[in-house]
């Protein structure tokens, strides 16, 4: 299952990267009807660039993926949002990837707790 969701997220940065081509006239994108200004092609690559590093922290376990994968989701939704026309379906993503971050977020938070009480009670 972790495989097929990092997939998931490869992929999902590889879309992001559509807008990034578009906005900087690298290719026609005739997926992407709405105009593309240099400035949001940019935010299309860092929406790329967040969810392709998410992807490389889940894959190690890292323990803070959880907040790159926040700030993929939040650049995302935002894109989206702007872009609805043409990029509404990638909310649906967007939400497993929340949806993981914030049960990362969580074992991460417990961990901390875990290991704050074990330090306390050796004191």
């Amino acid at each position: 299952m972790k495989i097929a969701f990092s997939i998931l997220i490869f992929i999902h940065g590889l879309i992001h990267l559509l807008g990034f081509a578009k906005g900087f006239g690298l290719r026609e994108v005739k997926e992407l009807t709405l105009p593309i200004s240099k400035t949001m092609g940019l935010f299309w690559l860092i929406g790329a660039l967040f969810f392709l590093i998410f992807c490389v922290l889940y894959l190690m376990n890292h323990q803070y993926s959880w907040l790159v994968g926040m700030a993929a989701v939040i650049t995302s939704q935002i894109l989206i949002i702007l872009f609805w026309q043409d990029a509404k379906f990638g909310t649906i993503p967007n939400i497993a990837v929340l949806l993981v971050s914030l049960m990362a977020f969580g074992s991460d938070n417990f961990q901390q707790l875990i290991q704050l009480e074990t330090e306390l009670g050796f004191l």
